[in-house]
């Protein structure tokens, strides 16, 4: 009985502890996150002043030129150049005080982030007095005669009830260190990552470059200001580094002016990185670029997605050992800290190093490594950023999955500043998947990079670390999880290079739009079935009952895929009879939103990497929701982590600005508004009028299209405005969001989506004769309300342009021009609707000289928060 007794103290004690390591967690995340955003703050505001500086100066320079010309013509300027100055000085000072202003913003903002963590802290505190108190309240329950029996039952129990206590508190605690971390990074980063790995299949150094080039130029429309690639230099013994700011072609032209690089001479294996980058840490330079070298002889490179939140206190680590950097990047830190720890350990093997690398960073980033030391090794690994293996082989491959691999990690307290090496693997075997020792392996942020060369590829999880020896693959992980699968599958990607070429179009979303029809239809087929009604959705089915008794549903996105929630709400609450929350996924992380374990949540995003909709569904997941993805992309992060969903199959989507992504995402709703209605005998009508409209869609978005060459004259006549206002309602409100968000997106143009109902709320003192208005009318219930709209618009002569239905002379009767679109059931006509939209931005885009697919500081999926 005593040494039960002793047991119980023990475990109250222990607890103890645990919730002070919480406490100074708690505390770290605080500190960190602080210092993090302050300098990060600090310094770009900094570098704005330095930039308007220069930019005085500039101006000051010009100024005096002017001055000594005038005295060079018996002029005196000199007052005049007093004035200048004095003026660029109070200029340069009200800039100050505004940087000032700024920075003491940003450090509310981020206390108003963290106040939460204050409170988990005197939680914290009031846990450890509770168990401090625990024994010696049970000693006063059984302080007349001491029974050890029910003394231990007294204990057990209150420290069970507060364990559980305890128990939220570091999940609260953890929820906390995300929501700081998504705080603090303020900036986005789109890099790619390329890399080429051939074994026993000879290739002479021009094919390599060349196939590293193509594969940037795959990646281009994601978005970066600079690029770069590392493979072996002409005796084989080193690396060679090429980068170059601006475009891939520059680099291209770069690599094939080196004389050094004997490009005929062939190798029997080779490993070749290359990276697109999007510049966070650091101007965009070629010091800046990727790849990033550990010394100059170039012994370690790596290339890096992500952002490595701790790197300060690494760089600081590797400075106080003498390492000099030349950079201002974060992934610097990356190259020289695996350089140490081979200095330190170089018997270790590749793959071993980095493994000790990646613990020893925090953040979210995927890397692929080459040393000079390591030939014809590569090693690449993942946590938060998406990275993939693609796989090649003459013949078949042995098997679909590769095993991985479990090494022990005996470091008790997790990361260490001081960077302990923890003992080696003891995972020493390697797999060989394939009949054959000739093999091609490529790694790649995105499919679409890899996809011309194999559709066999394995999907990366957070902490995988692939290995590649000798033309084996390996996949290692150190710590094991009860539900971690023993493998990782080899997926067959169902695309084809013809579908992220342009044909015969000049830009990738001229393409995307005019593939509408075929995507729609690809959207529905398999799952609509026109002969008997019925709709079925084969990645939901078996969750369709626990979803018809959930309390509400919450539709969450970013941007384009938030408007499809909205275009389909009105029809959901319709057809489900359940309330419908439409959620912006920063916004809702921001608010810290209530969510129960009979709420179901779909996420919605095109890539299915979306940072801040990911972060929104490890939120609610962590809350117990049902968890459903609807994603263009098969493995992508959201579909891996979703308890289910629908694929929206609308292909690849290659321009920044989503077209056919929206439509298939909107169709994709309205079939899950179908299945949930199809036992509801009042709902019958309704539901075959919605299928009706859903089997000639295809055929009226032709229809729509077909208004291309009127549209082009239309966006002459609005290029040269400064703004633009689109109104609706009803189904059409989220056209005019869509619509708007295009207009900003791709012409830098100003426009603005407004609820015809808000017209009089304010909108109205913008409405002159001056100003674009473009209507979206149609004979829907809101029918009467836009009319009333539209003779507002007119009575302050307004010039509205109009989207209405065929033969509606009326309503083009109070219209300065009118596209005319065929009519479809009610709740589907915002699919019409938006096409014309899409096309009007384009063609002002093209006409303004702008950038249709790539637009300036977007880029395709925001995979960073």
């Amino acid at each position: 009985d005593a040494t039960l007794l002793d047991i119980v103290i023990r475990r109250v004690w222990k607890t103890k502890m645990d919730v002070e390591s919480i406490i100074q967690q708690l505390k770290r995340i605080h500190e960190n996150v602080q210092e993090d955003v302050e300098l990060t703050v600090k310094k770009n505001l900094l570098q704005s002043m330095e930039e308007y500086n220069n930019y005085a100066n500039s101006v000051l320079n010009t100024i005096h030129k002017e001055v000594e010309n005038a005295k060079a013509r018996g002029k005196h300027a000199e007052p005049c150049y007093d004035i200048a100055l004095r003026l660029i000085s109070d200029s340069y000072r009200t800039a100050y005080t505004k940087t000032q202003q700024c920075q003491d913003d940003a450090k509310r903002s981020i206390n108003d982030k963290l106040c939460y963590n204050d409170q988990l802290i005197t939680i914290g505190h009031e846990l450890i007095k509770e168990l401090d108190n625990i024994v010696l309240d049970c000693y006063k329950q059984n302080s007349r005669l001491i029974d050890t029996i029910k003394l231990y039952n007294c204990i057990k129990t209150q420290h069970g009830i507060s364990k559980i206590n305890v128990k939220n508190l570091k999940k609260n605690a953890n929820s906390s260190e995300s929501t700081a971390k998504n705080a603090s990074r303020t900036v986005i980063q789109q890099n790619r990552i390329f890399a080429y790995l051939n074994y026993l299949t000879p290739k002479s150094r021009k094919e390599i470059l060349e196939l590293l080039v193509v594969g940037l130029k795959r990646l281009e429309y994601r978005g970066y200001d600079s690029a770069g690639v590392a493979l072996d230099s002409a005796d084989g013994k080193d690396i060679a580094i090429i980068k170059k700011q601006g475009k891939v072609k520059a680099l291209e032209e770069e690599i094939f002016c080196r004389t050094n690089l004997d490009f005929e001479s062939e190798t029997q294996y080779h490993v070749g990185i290359a990276h697109t980058r999007w510049a966070t840490h650091g101007v965009p330079s070629e010091v800046n670029a990727h790849p990033q070298r550990s010394d100059s002889e170039h012994a370690f490179v790596v290339v890096h997605n992500g952002i490595v939140t701790n790197y300060k206190e690494v760089k600081t680590l590797l400075q106080q050992r003498g390492y000099v950097f030349e950079s201002d990047t974060d992934t610097e830190v990356i190259a020289k800290l695996i350089h140490h720890l081979w200095v330190q350990h170089p018997a270790y093997s590749f793959r071993e190093l980095v493994e000790q690398v990646v613990q020893q960073l925090e953040g979210a980033f995927a890397l692929c490594f080459k040393s000079k030391y390591f030939p014809g090794e590569c090693v690449a690994t993942r946590r938060g950023s998406p990275l993939l293996v693609g796989i090649k082989t003459k013949t078949r491959l042995a098997t679909d999955h590769v095993p991985i691999l479990y090494g022990k990690d005996h470091r008790p307290h997790g990361r260490n500043p001081e960077l302990p090496v923890m003992p080696r693997s003891e995972s020493t075997s390697e797999f060989q998947p394939l009949e054959d020792k000739e093999v091609e392996y490529f790694f790649a942020s995105d499919a679409s990079a890899i996809i011309e060369h194999t559709n066999r590829v394995i999907f990366l999880e957070d902490d995988d670390v692939a290995a590649v020896k000798e033309g084996a693959l390996s996949i290692h992980r150190l710590r094991r999880c009860m539900d971690d699968p023993h493998a990782r599958e080899i997926t067959t990607l169902k695309m084809e290079i013809q579908q992220i070429m342009k044909g015969n179009y000049d830009y990738f979303m001229q393409k995307e739009i005019f593939e509408q029809p075929e995507s729609v239809v690809n959207t529905m087929r398999g799952r609509l079935n026109f002969q008997d009604n019925s709709v079925t959705l084969g990645g939901i089915k078996d969750y369709i009952p626990e979803i018809k008794r959930c309390r509400r549903l919450m539709l969450i996105g970013c941007g384009t895929s938030y408007h499809s929630a909205i275009a389909t709400r009105q029809l959901l609450e319709e057809l489900t009879e359940l309330p419908v929350m439409v959620e912006l996924a920063s916004d809702f992380l921001d608010r810290n939103t209530p969510v129960f374990r009979d709420d179901v949540c779909f996420f919605i995003s095109q890539s299915g990497e979306t940072a801040d909709t990911l972060m929104a569904l490890r939120y609610c997941k962590s809350r117990g929701a049902l968890i459903v993805g609807i994603t263009n992309t098969v493995g992508s992060s959201i579909c891996r982590e979703s308890h289910c969903g629908v694929h929206i199959n609308a292909g690849p989507e290659i321009g920044v600005a989503s077209t056919k992504a929206y439509t298939s995402q909107f169709i994709s709703l309205v079939m899950f508004a179908l299945v949930m209605s199809e036992d509801r005998i009042s709902l019958r009508a309704r539901r075959l009028q919605i299928i009706e409209g859903l089997k000639n869609l295809d055929n009226l978005i032709r229809e729509v299209l077909k208004l291309d060459d009127k549209v082009k004259e239309l966006a002459k006549s609005l290029f040269q405005h400064k703004s633009l206002l689109i109104m609706g309602r009803g189904y059409n409100f989220a056209t005019c969001m869509e619509g708007a968000l295009k207009v900003k997106e791709l012409t830098y143009m100003h426009s603005e989506g407004i609820m015809a109902g808000e017209l009089k709320h304010g909108p109205l003192a913008l409405v002159d004769d001056s100003m674009p208005v473009i209507m979206i009318v149609m004979r829907d219930p809101v029918y009467v309300k836009c009319m009333n709209a539209l003779q507002q618009v007119t009575a302050r002569d307004g010039k509205p342009i109009v989207i209405c239905e065929e033969g509606d002379e009326e309503t083009k009767a109070f219209a300065d021009r009118a596209l005319e679109i065929p009519k479809t059931v009610d709740c589907l006509q915002g699919i019409l609707t938006v096409i014309p939209m899409q096309l009007l931005s384009f063609h002002i885009a093209v006409l303004r000289g702008c950038n249709v697919d790539c637009p300036r500081n977007l880029a395709k999926s925001v995979t960073v928060e």
